[in-house]
């Protein structure tokens, strides 16, 4: 009850404000109709899917308001979310290069002064550790950057340059080289099933310490 009154009151919000941007994020969050699995959860996420159907085509004769929705699991959503005239259009943002990591760690690091070597400049470890992220996503930076904050106030100290190399290194220490090798076998046979089934040309393949992904 709670859930379904704060999304019309919401999306309400937005007609009013027109023009805006409502913006969704997770919107995976408001389950799919399709799943199964408990009956209990099945008719709240049946609920609020309707709902959320309701307040999507009432907002698509509105002038002025434009609906964007964010989700690292787009397969589960909803079929009907994505129809024609609702969240009809997809973008894939992919994951940040070496130069946009390098920049993403230079932001969250902010001013502090700190260089591997000092012949080298800021540029120089920055750019090193974008190498070191390669895979990893602008929020995982973050979180690693914070660690190696942490560390350094544990010690009564400011951030250095060995805090940070310190902390993305040790992401690339977690899988042993045995399971690195099947990780790394399992995401080719993940590669090669995607060209022979035409499924379309992957982009890239990372593995960290979470596994691999592409």
């Amino acid at each position: 009850g709670d859930v379904l009154t704060r999304m019309k009151a919401v999306f309400a919000e937005d007609r009013r404000l027109a023009p805006a941007v409502l913006f969704i994020d997770e919107v995976d969050g408001l389950g799919s109709r399709a799943n199964g699995g408990d009956r209990h959860y099945s008719s709240y996420h049946q609920n609020v899917v309707d709902q959320a159907l309701i307040l999507l085509d009432g907002l698509a004769a509105t002038q002025g308001v434009i609906v964007v929705a964010a989700t690292n699991r787009p397969d589960d959503l909803d079929p009907a979310l994505v129809r024609s005239g609702r969240l009809e259009t997809r973008i894939d943002i992919q994951l940040p290069d070496e130069a946009a990591l390098a920049e993403i760690i230079r932001h969250h690091v902010g001013d502090v002064a700190v260089v591997d070597d000092p012949s080298l400049g800021t540029d120089h470890l920055f750019n090193k550790l974008g190498r070191m992220a390669l895979g990893l996503s602008g929020a995982d930076v973050e979180r690693l950057v914070r660690t190696a904050r942490r560390e350094a106030r544990r010690e009564r100290r400011a951030l250095q340059a060995e805090d940070l190399v310190a902390v993305f290194s040790e992401r690339h220490e977690s899988l042993s080289p045995e399971l690195r090798w099947r990780v790394a076998v399992h995401e080719a046979g993940h590669v090669i099933l995607h060209r022979v089934l035409g499924y379309g040309e992957p982009l890239s393949v990372h593995i960290d310490e979470k596994g691999g992904r592409m």
